[in-house]
C-alpha cells in the first residue's frame, strides 16, 4: 500500500510540472506577441528614462571639467583648448555617444517639442572662473586707476572662456558680480548694428534702402539731395546726420518734422568716408526708423533675434531688463552717483514703436559676459553655442572697412586697428557716459577677446579715446592670452 502512494505522488508531482511548464511557456508567447505589436517607444517610460539619462549623464563624458564643482577661490582656469572638438561640435556628446540616424535615441528627439526651434541646438554656457593671478592683476589695474565696480569677460579661441568681477555694484552695499547689469553706452551702437543685421538676414529690412521708403516719405539732405540716405549710412557715422541737433530726445513726430526742414543734415555728401562724423543722434534716428520700418520695438527685436536665442537678459533701456534687482549704480569719478539705479529702473527706452530715441546710441543695458557672448557671435561667423544668429554674410558685412579716418577703419558700427595691445588686428568700440568707462574689442583672426566695464574710475584717455583703465586691463589680458 505504501508503495502505491508514494508511486501516485511521483505521477502527480510530474504532471504538475508538466502543466507549470506549459503555462510559462504560454505567458512567454502572449507577452512577446504584445511587444511586436507595440507601435513604438512613445509610452516607454523606460525608454525615455534610458534617454534623458544618456542626456543627462553624458553631456560632459569626454571632459572632467565640472562647472558646478568650481568657486571663486579656484586656482586653475578652465581651459577651453582641452575640450574634445566632439563635445563642441555636438552639444556635449563624444563621437562615441553621438546619437546616430539608426540609433534608437533618435526617437526620443524627434518627439520632444522644444518651446522654439533655436533652442535645440542650444550649448551650456560654461564660463568659468579666471585664474588667481589674473584676477589679481586685474583688481591691481582696477585699483590703481580708482575704480568702483569692475566687470570683466574673457574670450579665448571663439568660447568666453570666463569673467571676473571687482568692487562694488552699490558702494559698500553689494559687491559687484558677474551677473549685475550695467548701462554700457556706445557700446549699445554694434548691438543694434547686430540686430538689424539680423532683420536684414530675415528679409524684413534692408540696409542699402533708401529710408525714406520706410518713413512713407523724401527723406534728404537738401545740400545733398541727389543722396539717398540709408541704414548702412547710419551705422557707419557718415549719413550726413549731424549729432544732437535736438539732443537724445527724438521720436517718431520729431523726425519727420526734422526730415522736412532738413535742420538735421551737415553740409556734407552722404554715404562717403569724408563725410564721417561720429553721431549719437544719427543712432537716434537710426533706432527709430527701425521701429518705424517694422512696426516693432527694437528692444522686442533684439529680445527675438539676439537675447532670447542665448538666454540674455538685457534691454535698451535700464528698466526693460527682467532682473532689475541687478542693475549697478553708475559712479562718477570722485565716487558720484552718476546715475542711481532708481532713475535707471524709471528709464525703459521705447515701449511702442517711434517713442523714443533716446535710449538707440547708449542705453544697453547688460553684462560683461552677455556681450562676451554677442561678440563670439562675431567671432564664429554668425553662431554661437549652436544656435545661428547671424548669417555668416552679414557677420562679413559687419567686418567690412568703410573706410579709414586717419585714426582707425571704420567698419559697420565697430572700427578697426592694427598693433594695438600686441595684437594683430583688433575691431573695437569704446563706450562712456554717467562715470561709465567701457571698452569690447577681438581679434577676428585668433578668436581672442575681452569685454571691460567699470564705473567709478579716473577719466584718462589713450590716443585712441580708450579710458585707460579699460585699455590697461585689455592689454594686459591679450598679453595673458598670448603666452598660453
Amino acid at each position: 500500500m505504501g508503495k502505491a502512494r508514494k508511486a501516485l505522488r511521483v505521477i502527480l508531482y510530474s504532471l504538475a510540472s508538466i502543466i507549470g511548464a506549459f503555462v510559462i511557456l504560454f505567458a512567454a508567447i502572449l507577452i512577446m506577441s504584445n511587444l511586436s505589436a507595440a507601435p513604438g517607444h512613445e509610452n516607454d517610460e523606460f525608454y525615455e528614462l534610458r534617454a534623458t539619462d544618456l542626456e543627462e549623464s553624458e553631456v560632459h563624458s569626454g571632459s572632467d571639467f565640472d562647472e558646478s564643482q568650481m568657486s571663486e577661490s579656484s586656482s586653475t582656469d578652465y581651459d577651453i583648448s582641452d575640450l574634445p572638438v566632439d563635445e563642441a561640435t555636438y552639444g556635449g556628446y563624444t563621437e562615441e555617444y553621438l546619437p546616430s540616424p539608426e540609433s534608437e535615441y533618435n526617437e526620443y528627439y524627434e518627439y520632444y517639442e522644444y518651446p522654439n526651434d533655436y533652442m535645440q541646438g542650444l550649448l551650456p554656457l560654461e564660463a568659468g572662473y579666471l585664474s588667481e593671478s589674473l584676477q589679481a592683476a586685474i583688481d591691481d589695474i582696477a585699483t590703481r586707476h580708482r575704480a568702483i565696480g569692475v566687470q570683466v569677460a574673457v574670450i579665448r579661441n571663439g568660447t568666453v572662456y570666463g569673467a571676473h568681477s571687482f568692487g562694488y555694484a552699490s558702494r559698500d552695499i553689494q559687491a559687484m558680480t558677474d551677473e549685475h547689469k550695467i548701462r554700457v553706452a556706445s557700446l549699445t551702437k554694434p548691438i543694434l548694428a547686430m540686430t538689424i543685421m539680423a532683420l536684414e538676414d530675415e528679409g524684413i529690412l534692408s540696409i542699402d534702402e533708401d529710408i525714406g521708403e520706410y518713413w512713407g516719405m523724401t527723406v534728404r539732405n537738401p545740400n545733398r539731395s541727389d543722396y539717398p540716405i540709408t541704414l548702412q549710412q547710419m551705422l557707419s557715422h557718415t549719413s550726413s546726420i549731424n549729432d544732437f541737433p535736438l539732443g537724445f530726445h527724438s521720436n517718431d513726430a520729431l523726425l519727420r518734422e526734422q526730415f522736412r526742414d532738413g535742420t538735421i543734415f551737415r553740409n556734407t555728401t552722404p554715404g562717403r568716408i569724408g563725410s564721417w562724423l561720429y553721431s549719437n543722434f544719427a543712432y537716434t534716428t537710426l533706432g527709430v526708423t527701425v521701429e518705424v520700418a517694422v512696426g516693432e520695438t527694437v528692444n522686442s527685436l533684439a529680445s527675438e533675434f539676439l537675447f532670447q536665442p542665448l538666454e540674455i537678459d538685457a534691454a535698451f533701456g535700464s528698466g526693460s531688463v527682467e532682473r532689475t534687482d541687478l542693475l549697478a549704480t553708475l559712479y562718477t569719478a570722485g565716487g558720484g552717483i552718476g546715475r542711481s539705479v532708481s532713475r535707471q529702473i524709471d528709464t525703459p527706452g521705447s515701449t511702442f514703436p517711434g517713442e523714443t530715441g533716446v535710449e538707440f546710441s547708449g542705453g544697453l543695458t547688460i553684462s560683461a559676459t552677455d556681450l562676451a557672448q554677442l561678440l563670439a557671435v562675431l567671432i564664429n561667423n554668425g553662431q554661437y553655442r549652436g544656435v545661428n544668429i547671424l548669417s555668416p554674410e552679414s557677420v562679413a558685412r559687419m567686418e567690412s572697412s568703410m573706410g579709414s579716418t586717419g585714426s582707425f577703419e571704420q567698419l559697420l558700427s565697430m572700427r578697426k586697428v592694427s598693433g594695438l595691445f600686441g595684437e594683430e588686428v583688433l575691431i573695437y568700440h569704446t563706450g562712456s557716459n554717467f562715470g561709465m568707462f567701457a571698452l569690447m574689442s577681438y581679434n577676428p583672426i585668433t578668436g581672442n577677446g575681452v569685454v571691460v566695464l567699470t564705473t567709478g574710475a579716473r577719466d584718462e584717455r589713450n590716443a585712441l579715446g580708450m579710458r585707460m583703465v579699460c585699455a590697461d586691463i585689455s592689454e594686459y589680458i591679450y598679453e595673458y592670452l598670448r603666452l598660453r
